[in-house]
């Protein structure tokens, strides 16, 4: 039996731990966690699962532009339709969802379950609503205009689109595998790109 002081350290303990692996500004789960949820979706061959690798286009020259702390609403306004995404989206489609933050602009979502054409829909769903989210950020006349001029990373000006969001989505299928976390970063790097040029902002990779 645990006496009560020794219970509350280890409680204390665990809330320690769970907040180190905690990204500050958005609260979401760190790279351990997401690690530890591939890992888990990985060993479980029940299931789908959906492992997606989210991030922003062109983050840089928009907070080079109009400065760190737009660029930190947009991390937090982004991160919010991941959380709501988990736990409604998620619920409507009978799928365990999990978000986390991996840092910077770099968000990580996995989801196990659900059918895997209303999932990608659902993600679609969830870049295209942020994308409308982010004219929030700008003034009207940049609203208006599309776009605005900001050095790009060789230092030359040139013109850039409102903010957006991109996706590279790795399905899994139920199953055995054999599959690894290296793998499913492979993919998702191998596809970043694709995934930006994408119409609809999300790029679908099956593997298994």
């Amino acid at each position: 039996m645990l006496s009560s002081g020794a219970l509350l350290r280890l409680v204390h303990e665990r809330n320690l731990a769970m907040a180190t692996d905690q990204n500050p500004l958005t609260r979401l789960p760190g790279n351990a966690a997401i690690l530890r949820h591939i890992e888990g979706a990985l060993a479980d061959p029940g299931c789908g699962h959906v492992l997606a690798y989210l991030d922003f286009d062109n983050f840089k020259p928009f907070n080079d532009n109009f400065g760190f702390r737009q660029g930190d609403r947009a991390i937090l306004m982004f991160s919010e339709r991941l959380k709501a995404w988990a736990g409604s989206a998620g619920a409507a489609i009978d799928a365990d969802a999990f978000a986390g933050h991996i840092g910077g602009d770099d968000f990580f979502l996995g989801v196990s379950g659900g059918g895997e054409g209303e999932v990608l829909a659902r993600l679609a769903e969830l870049l295209a609503l942020f994308r409308s989210d982010a004219e929030s950020l700008y003034d009207a006349e940049t609203r208006v205009s599309g776009g605005f001029l900001a050095k790009d990373r060789y230092g030359a000006v040139r013109r850039f689109p409102l903010l957006a969001a991109s996706g590279v989505a790795v399905v899994i299928p139920p199953g055995s595998h054999g599959l690894t976390p290296d793998a499913i970063n492979a993919a998702i790097a191998d596809h970043k790109t694709a995934a930006k040029g994408a119409e609809d902002k999300l790029f679908v990779v099956r593997l298994g």
